[in-house]
């Protein structure tokens, strides 16, 4: 009897240990805890899953968490993809509906006023946009808005709780891994998680996806994670506090910030001196911006620079395949990689000057963005003067700027097309090249290098000093382009939607290049233009490759 009992309370003792374990606020052994800093809501995962950040214009998704290294891999599974997976949180339809639209009013004895439905509303800015992105309801809309039919589902028919349930996902790519989408009905959300892995461990990972989304909880009485950030300011004389408290407040463990005037800099990388060196550039450099091309206005703008801690998690965080850094206007921020990281055949040195030519071409862009009032200029501009900042040289451990040298990137393309007939696109299509045109996927390289070249050019060349129609066209360009810019801020008003002002700032651009090269012979300019590049020095010789004789 005394022998039943132990056994009775050796299981109880099991039992208590496995609940205890599910309990909200305590996650199972080898599992860590993930709270969202808006919602408060909270999950267990797998710690050899990291988290990767979403945009902040992302308010569905709560994280994105991926795995370093496959899952027991073996050496002839090496091919294999690392397993992903994504949480989010959808608020019901008629939860909104309830939240949004007026109750109907009874007067004297008539019907309540029927309420009228809403129009769809007109996207007049980023935050219209934001909204319609983020205004989906059910899970299969998320599927459908955010994947483009692209994932296909499937009822795993697998036993459940009330509440709950599982579908088999299929991706309709070359690479097939298997997903699970598992979901959950709490009062008036659909809380939901969506997982791939490879065939060989789709076991186990349906099993741990699931219990994530068991796992996933909001504590009542919840506030705010992280309340401390606006005490961080209370006494900091800076530009853009609020801003700047926001985006502090949504950082993910792991992750550190700097403040400096202009920006708010987010670095998840080891890398100190590459990171002491951009906190100090990106300030170093802006004054060259505004000497060359001075501002329609004060700027009071403060804008986010992150820097991911390698191309992998660049990617997964948004940057577009193929690139090495970009500047979202949305979000003001600007985003790159430590490219020390993924320097594969390069010294590390030389993947720390690739870092800095991604710093200064972007800092262009965001500069300018905020300088012309948001109107963007033409792309053989835009991106050409971005490449010509990206030559920026400081002194060792000072500010000051040694010297705008040439893009190291570009010279082996224009030198090695500049004769071929084939490659080479013509001054008259790149100056008026739209925005399909200049980032064309088959001409998009050949597109940059020469903007870069035209500008270089134009500014640097004893060609263009010595003439003094081509010397004049870029500050020409500028001083229209910004006559224009302030133009287009009248013609706007509240009620102007988003795609209106695009087109206007096109517009505005297109006016100006016309502005500027008027009156010039296109010929015989792009004539010096190339007998310019025939000539120019190449000191990475060894990193250019002949051409081969096809497109």
């Amino acid at each position: 009897m005394t022998q039943l009992r132990i056994q009775l309370v050796a299981s109880a003792l099991v039992f208590l240990s496995f609940f205890a374990a599910e309990a909200p606020g305590q996650a199972p052994p080898g599992w860590r805890t993930f709270t969202h800093p808006k919602t408060g809501v909270k999950l267990f995962h797998d710690k050899g899953f990291k988290v990767i950040p979403v945009k902040p214009d992302e308010h569905l998704v709560l994280g994105r968490f991926d795995r370093k290294t496959p899952f027991r891999v073996k050496k002839k599974q090496r091919g294999r993809r690392p397993e992903t997976f994504l949480a989010f949180v959808l608020d019901d339809a008629e939860a909104v509906k309830k939240d949004t639209l007026p109750t109907p009013v009874s007067q004297g004895g008539k019907k309540p006023e029927e309420v009228k439905k809403p129009k769809k509303d007109v996207i007049k800015n980023f935050s219209d946009y934001e909204k319609r992105k983020n205004d989906i309801h059910s899970w299969e809309d998320f599927m459908k808005k955010r994947y483009g039919g692209r994932l296909l589902t499937k009822s795993t028919k697998a036993r459940l709780r009330n509440g709950e349930s599982e579908y088999r996902v299929y991706l309709k790519s070359p690479y097939k891994p298997v997903g699970f989408l598992f979901i959950r009905k709490v009062e008036n959300q659909t809380w939901g998680v969506l997982g791939f892995c490879d065939e060989n461990v789709a076991k186990y990972f349906q099993k741990s996806y699931r219990k994530v989304g068991r796992s996933m909880n909001k504590p009542k009485g919840f506030v705010r994670v992280r309340d401390t950030s606006a005490s961080y300011y209370k006494n900091k004389k800076l530009r853009g506090i609020p801003f700047r408290i926001k985006a502090r407040q949504a950082m993910v463990k792991g992750w550190k910030a700097t403040d400096t005037k202009n920006f708010f800099v987010l670095v998840h990388t080891k890398n100190t001196k590459l990171v002491n060196k951009i906190v100090s550039d990106l300030e170093a450099v802006q004054p060259h911006y505004e000497k060359m091309f001075p501002p329609v206005a004060d700027i009071d703008a403060v804008s986010v620079v992150r820097i991911c801690k390698d191309v992998k998690e660049y990617l997964k965080y948004g940057g577009p395949p193929g690139s090495a850094g970009y500047w979202n206007p949305a979000h003001q921020e600007l985003v790159f990689y430590d490219a020390t990281k993924d320097s594969g055949s390069r010294s590390k040195r030389q993947a720390e000057k690739d870092s800095y030519i991604v710093l200064y071409h972007e800092g262009f862009h965001q500069y300018i963005f905020n300088g012309l009032a948001e109107v963007s200029p033409d792309y053989w501009f835009n991106e050409g003067m971005a490449d010509y900042f990206s030559g920026c040289v400081f002194y060792r451990g000072s500010k000051r700027l040694k010297e705008i040298g040439p893009n190291r990137w570009r010279i082996p393309r224009v030198k090695g097309t500049v004769d071929r007939p084939d490659r080479w696109i013509t001054l008259e299509k790149l100056i008026t090249a739209k925005r399909k045109e200049f980032y064309n996927p088959r001409v998009m390289g050949q597109m940059y290098a020469e903007a870069w070249s035209l500008n270089f050019f134009l500014l640097r060349s004893e060609e263009s000093a010595n003439h003094q129609g081509w010397r004049e066209i870029i500050p020409k360009y500028y001083r229209t382009l910004k006559m224009e810019a302030e133009r287009v801020k009248k013609l706007m008003t509240d009620e102007t939607s988003l795609a209106d002002k695009m087109k206007l700032y096109s517009q505005a651009g297109t006016k100006s290049t016309k502005k500027a090269f008027e009156n010039i012979d296109k010929k015989k300019l792009e004539a010096a233009w190339m007998a310019w590049i025939r000539t120019m020095k190449d000191p990475w010789a060894a990193e250019r490759r002949k051409p081969r004789n096809r497109r």
